[in-house]
């Protein structure tokens, strides 16, 4: 069988077609264990696929309700992240956080298992998807939006780029 053959991805044209929000609550984050690819056996946030018609920030609403439940009505847009790699196709997500209050209560996800982590804890451990160390530090603690890109070999995250958005973006 042949290496698979690597697809370069134009960072100002990458499809951002995924959301991932990052629920706090105090200093706890509320992270998600994967079950299924991308990420299989990872811990991550939540989000996935924007559906035709979705909004970015429809689809992050939609995908936190499913896999947790909690009905957000509050936002905060935290930037872009796009990647490229030798064994998956290139693409882009739409970063996000959201507040919650000490007595929320979660449900079951049939994602995978979901539990609340300090803030501190996700962005060390190993078991976090390995670029969420880079830029949540910066989601947070409500930095203007920014644009961040990662290069993988397979699940390892070789280097990653930040960028400033434009003005109008980021407002």
């Amino acid at each position: 069988m042949s290496e698979p053959r690597r697809i370069p991805v134009d960072m100002a044209s990458s499809a951002y077609g995924f959301t991932l929000c990052f629920v706090q609550r105090a200093n706890d984050i509320l992270m998600l264990l994967r079950e299924k690819e991308p990420n299989l056996g990872m811990w991550n946030g939540l989000g996935g696929h924007i559906e035709p018609g979705e909004t970015p920030l429809d689809a992050c609403r939609r995908e936190v309700m499913e896999e947790s439940g909690l009905v957000i009505e509050t936002f905060r847009f935290g930037g872009l992240l796009s990647w490229e790699s030798w064994y998956f196709p290139p693409g882009g997500l739409y970063l996000y956080t959201a507040q919650v209050g000490l007595d929320c209560k979660v449900m079951a996800s049939s994602e995978g298992k979901l539990a609340w982590f300090p803030l501190e804890r996700v962005v060390t451990s190993s078991q976090v998807v390995a670029n969420i160390h880079h830029f949540l530090p910066e989601l947070v603690v409500e930095k203007p939006p920014k644009r961040w890109h990662c290069w993988f070999d397979n699940r390892q995250l070789l280097r990653i780029a930040e960028f400033d958005l434009p003005d109008w973006v980021a407002r």
